[in-house]
């Protein structure tokens, strides 16, 4: 075990005096100053992750993981994304909304190791993209991975505007309209280019890859992302899913929550499950009833993280024991 630092003492020491609630609350006071003590960056499972201290997502990414050496914020959803990379070796592994890069650091090992073919990053923050381009590149990993700082659309190469969350990058949104509604607790929105990954794959010289494991973070735009993936879901050997189902904010951005189901269940795929964050568990969706009540049950709870969820589909390819489990 690699010997605790006083930078380290000082971190834990630090989340003692202000606890998760109050730097919920009332922000981190000083955490740029402790931030910099340890070159604004993590080492999670011997992966340097770059941080923004600015953004409330990345200074509790800090907080968390400074001295976990592991993933901790959707560890279950990690492995069971990497198991399926490993059970169905020379995919391409997608990730959108890649944020600072857990899925796709992650997945870069796997290329690295040869079991993945290519990696794709999408993330349409600049600042964080800044951070997650610099963990590429300190770890050794741009021979393997396509950085692309965009956002998912509805189609391929058009303007799309970004807004940054006020806190946390985490919980930005995208809107393809040329002049959008305000989201509360949105300000400075910016344009950034609008992508597919239909587009993205004959671009990145991808075109007719044969499996794809994917996942789709997006705040409420996830519907936009199946959208532009029909043509590269219809011509593939295989896919497999890994995405965010928040019913609030699917309607934020004007999508219904159940015509999403429906069209998944249209898909055609094997399996459809919910992952269970909290309970560390997958649970099969057989019909659209059951992904109804999953809906109703996001959007009438009180408990804090569970306005949300994620779902897993496959179709064509080995689902791992993890899963099937």
């Amino acid at each position: 075990m690699a010997k605790r630092t006083l930078s380290d003492r000082l971190i834990a020491l630090y989340a003692k005096l202000f606890p998760w609630k109050f730097r919920y609350r009332h922000g981190a006071p000083f955490i740029g100053a402790l931030m910099q003590l340890k070159g604004n960056r993590v080492f999670i499972k011997d992966l340097a992750v770059f941080l923004n201290p600015n953004d409330k997502t990345a200074t509790e990414l800090f907080l968390v993981h400074a001295n976990a050496g592991d993933w901790i914020w959707e560890s279950y959803e990690i492995s069971l994304f990497i198991a399926c990379l490993e059970a169905n070796q020379h995919s391409v592994a997608v990730d959108l909304g890649a944020n600072y890069g857990a899925y796709t650091l992650s997945s870069c090992l796997e290329a690295r190791a040869g079991i993945v073919e290519s990696v794709i990053a999408v993330e349409p923050n600049r600042d964080t993209f800044a951070c997650l381009s610099d963990s590429v590149a300190f770890n050794g990993f741009a021979p393997y991975v396509h950085l692309v700082n965009a956002a998912i659309a509805k189609d391929h190469n058009t303007e799309s505007i970004f807004y940054p969350h006020d806190t946390f990058s985490a919980m930005s949104q995208t809107s393809s309209s040329v002049d959008p509604a305000s989201f509360s607790e949105h300000a400075s929105p910016y344009k950034v280019r609008g992508v597919t990954l239909d587009g993205l794959l004959p671009e990145l010289g991808l075109a007719g890859a044969g499996s794809l494991v994917i996942k789709i973070d997006i705040e409420g735009a996830e519907p936009d992302a199946f959208r532009g993936m029909e043509a590269t879901l219809e011509s593939a050997n295989g896919y497999q899913v890994f995405f965010e189902l928040h019913p609030g904010a699917l309607l934020s951005l004007g999508h219904d929550p159940l015509e999403f189901g429906g069209h998944l269940f249209a898909l055609g795929v094997d399996v459809i499950a919910e992952v269970d964050q909290h309970e560390k568990v997958t649970k099969e969706i057989r019909d659209l009833a059951q992904f109804e009540a999953l809906i109703e049950g996001c959007l009438t709870t009180t408990e804090m993280w569970k306005d949300y969820t994620n779902i897993f589909i496959s179709k064509g390819l080995k689902v791992p024991f993890e899963i099937r489990d």
